[in-house]
């Protein structure tokens, strides 16, 4: 399976599902986010497949990108105002889709019976390291590092870190990556207990393979009973990924953010 959103091949009952071009846009795009998750849907009904591996996009869009796709959903519309001042209104329309989309792929891997794997490179962005600690496996490349665009524009990371982190690494450790203004290199991030593993950027593939196949060969009974123990709390997880939603559209609408994204009121002469 093949689309311009991603492609599907498997290797025995190893399922590597391949991000193409820029997801931030992909997801708030209705068709492909439902070929998404149709394809994921497919892949969890099969019980040949054990193991599924979510490859990061081999061209990655620069972080002006990323930036600016906040910006745009914050400057998309204008309102005018009876003293003649406009005001840049956020498109909650392209707002909420972003949010939905990536509540429910971390509810998909938390919920999927299949083992997950994600394995990247280059610069990972905060929604998609969010969505990797969704997963049940992590692997980087030595060129990766993390960025945190979200401090830049003064909102709240989106994808449930601050649930998966507090978890995985403890209250204080969660709180310096979720507050780091400096990217996160994959050394720094391996030490801290972010990625299981971090292997040369050429090797991403054959490294997300070669682990696939070895978690593979554990009884698939096992391996998802396990998983669906150490994710009991799901609930936890909804309510946080509400609460986010809730802060990201007040932010969003905010006066602070405005000023804070430089797309604010601009008088009419």
């Amino acid at each position: 399976m093949k689309n311009d959103f991603f492609s599907v091949e498997s290797i025995r009952d190893v399922v590597i599902l391949r991000i193409r071009g820029n997801p931030l846009y992909a997801l708030v795009d209705l068709q492909a986010k439902a070929a998404l998750f149709d394809c994921m849907d497919a892949i969890d009904s099969r019980d040949d497949i054990r193991v599924m591996v979510i490859l990061g996009p081999a061209e990655k869009p620069d972080y002006k990108e990323y930036v600016d796709f906040f910006r745009h959903i914050r400057g998309n519309r204008k309102a005018v105002h009876a003293k003649g001042d406009i005001t840049c209104l956020a498109d909650l329309d392209t707002l909420a889709k972003f949010c939905n989309a990536v509540n429910q792929l971390a509810l998909k891997f938390v919920r999927s019976s299949k083992f997950v794997i994600h394995a990247d490179s280059g610069l990972i962005i905060s929604p998609f390291m969010n969505l990797s600690l969704a997963c049940d496996y992590r692997i980087v490349g030595q060129d990766s590092y993390y960025k945190n665009p979200y401090l830049e524009l003064g909102l709240v990371p989106k994808g449930g870190s601050a649930f998966f982190l507090t978890r995985l690494i403890g209250y204080r450790n969660a709180l310096k990556v979720l507050l780091a203004d400096n990217p996160m290199s994959a050394d720094e991030s391996l030490k801290l207990g972010l990625v299981d593993q971090v292997v040369p950027a050429g090797e991403i593939y054959d490294a997300a393979i070669k682990t696939a196949q070895r978690y593979a060969d554990f009884p698939s009974t096992s391996l998802s009973g396990i998983k669906s123990l150490m994710n009991c709390s799901v609930a936890d997880l909804q309510d946080c990924l509400k609460r986010e939603d809730e802060l990201f559209t007040r932010i969003i609408n905010s006066s602070a953010f405005i000023d804070k994204t430089a797309v604010s009121k601009v008088a009419v002469k």
